[in-house]
């Protein structure tokens, strides 16, 4: 049965001359493309062989060089075979740049997400970074004048250690910069303590009566 002709490619084309319109600029349009039979066959993706059974069955009109319009073959198709398989034909390479648009977009996004995650993560990080950096400034301040009291290899162990321990377990678990003397100046620290709070050293206190 053959179709009707507006109904098949008025609503495949809607608007549009029926053919390959679609997939045409107007300059070509008005120019009045017209291709060979080799090159019909590419554009449907078929061989060459169903082209020339086509215009042996007179479905399409070859011209005396050989040459045709591809969009007057296609309106021709469309009247005298299955509307959808054209229609499928002269469609795929629309669909599959759309599928490779998609994938396209798909690669982006994903690129953003780990942009973005990687942003998020820089930021968290130089957060941590800025905290660290204001509690050890306060830690410094609190124990400056204790710490030039001590011998300058010491006050930059105590520095040393209470940066490893703040970044290892947080500023706040840190304790404060004396604490990480090194125990032989922490014993002698202890000892001047106590010299100064109870007079004498225990060793050279006198004996009891």
């Amino acid at each position: 049965m053959t179709n009707h002709p507006d109904n098949d490619t008025a609503s495949f084309f809607p608007g549009k001359q029926p053919g390959l319109d679609l997939l045409s600029s107007d300059d070509e349009e008005r120019a009045g493309i017209r291709v060979t039979r080799a090159e019909f066959s590419r554009m449907m993706g078929c061989s060459r062989q169903a082209v020339t059974d086509w215009a042996n069955a007179g479905r399409i009109v070859v011209g005396a060089d050989g040459r045709f319009d591809p969009r007057q073959a296609v309106a021709s198709l469309l009247r005298t075979g299955d509307p959808a398989r054209i229609r499928a034909k002269v469609l795929e390479p629309l669909v599959r740049d759309i599928g490779k648009r998609d994938q396209r977009i798909a690669d982006l996004e994903a690129q953003l997400a780990a942009a973005n995650e990687q942003k998020d993560f820089n930021e968290a990080v130089g957060d941590e970074y800025q905290e660290l950096f204001e509690a050890f400034d306060g830690a410094l301040a609190g124990a400056w004048n204790d710490l030039l009291e001590h011998p300058a290899p010491a006050s930059l162990a105590a520095l040393r250690s209470w940066l490893e321990t703040a970044l290892q377990y947080g500023a706040s678990n840190a304790g404060s910069l004396i604490d990480h003397l090194p125990d032989a100046f922490a014993d002698a620290a202890a000892r001047d303590d106590t010299e100064i709070e109870g007079g004498a050293p225990a060793s050279e206190a006198e004996p009891l009566v």
